[in-house]
């Protein structure tokens, strides 16, 4: 049997047997549940929560949890707003009634609100109607979800990304390096990535787990260049860099290459081995992200020192930041040369 997903209703609830929980309860049997039902959503509103804990906090998890969320701004009630403000915040499916003749506020005015008389028969018909459509517009992914703090957020989001921050590793940049990637895919001018890795060992999972998203990455050229597993810095190097190095060049670029293959011809995948040590690794993304660490010796006991990687700290730089410039044209010039250097 086929589980039910929930749509959770934001209404102005009120007292029993008062007008405020008549008209709620109206709404949610005659416009409502009727709409949902056949569409597969069990309609849930917050006095429907019969589970223990607190109720607060079980109504933000419906807010947040629910695959998709009424709210009727009847009212203006401040408890409504309050939970719709959190839906708003996480971009996740929303659609808005309000009552025929009431304002719609002006922080809300601009997203697509359905208005109903639930005392005009034909009206109710048609404001049943007007969400089983918007619904399978959401569900079919014509709408886009875009709220007045949505909006606020990616502007702010976008200001920090064209900055600079530092990160503990590069492990732990890859969420960002994901919001990059998806951001190359929404234009058609050629992109370009380059890569400087030790062995691609930290590099090669961020791929394959986008490419396995099922996102695109659009019209991008990617270069990537590894150490090879002969160069005299191996015998300095983690004791695992040579064998890791020689099977990512021997196994899994290829692999990924058939990957991006996969993906159309669109997307354009090079790698070269160097055998010199640059004296910077991480990524640059077109003339915009820059993902920049050093190589760094570490004691490892019995009087012997090692190069390590990826898990030692990594800068990033947007291109807006005033500091930029110099790493952007530092981690250039140490790519083009290995890129370009003579066999």
């Amino acid at each position: 049997m086929k589980k039910e997903k929930i749509c959770f209703v934001i209404a102005p609830i009120g007292e029993p047997d008062t007008d405020i929980r008549r008209t709620s309860d109206q709404v949610f049997n005659h416009i409502i549940s009727p709409a949902v039902k056949p569409l597969g959503y069990k309609s849930v509103r917050a006095n429907h929560i019969s589970e223990p804990g607190i109720i607060t906090s079980q109504v933000i998890r419906y807010v947040v949890e629910s695959p998709l969320v009424i709210a009727d701004l009847t009212g203006r009630n401040p408890n409504v707003f309050y939970e719709l403000a959190i839906r708003h915040a996480i971009r996740k499916p929303l659609l808005q009634l309000i009552k025929k003749g009431e304002e719609i506020p002006f922080d809300v005015a601009g997203m697509r609100t359905i208005q109903f008389d639930i005392h005009d028969l034909d009206n109710v018909e048609e404001a049943k109607q007007e969400l089983v459509n918007q619904i399978k517009s959401v569900e079919e992914g014509k709408t886009k979800l875009d709220t007045p703090i949505s909006v606020a957020l990616d502007l702010t989001i976008e200001k920090f990304m064209r900055l600079s921050y530092r990160f503990p590793s590069l492990f732990d940049t890859r969420s960002r390096m994901m919001e990059i990637l998806q951001e190359f895919s929404k234009t058609e001018s050629l992109k370009e990535i380059k890569i400087i890795a030790a062995t691609g060992g930290s590099i090669i999972p961020l791929f394959d787990e986008y490419i396995e998203s099922g996102r695109p990455i659009g019209n991008t050229l990617i270069k990537m260049l590894v150490m090879d597993p002969s160069c005299p810095q191996t015998a300095r190097a983690a004791t695992h860099w040579p064998e890791e190095a020689r099977h990512n060049i021997e196994m899994s670029l290829p692999v990924l290459n058939d990957r991006f293959k996969k993906m159309g011809k669109k997307v354009k995948f090079e790698w070269k081995t160097y055998d010199f040590l640059p004296s910077v690794q991480g990524l640059l993304f077109g003339e915009t992200y820059l993902f920049i660490g050093w190589w760094e010796w570490v004691d490892v006991g019995n009087k012997k020192m090692e190069l390590t990687g990826a898990a030692r700290p990594f800068s990033y730089f947007g291109k807006d930041d005033p500091n930029a410039e110099y790493f952007f044209s530092l981690f250039r010039s140490w790519f083009d040369y290995a890129w370009n250097v003579e066999p």
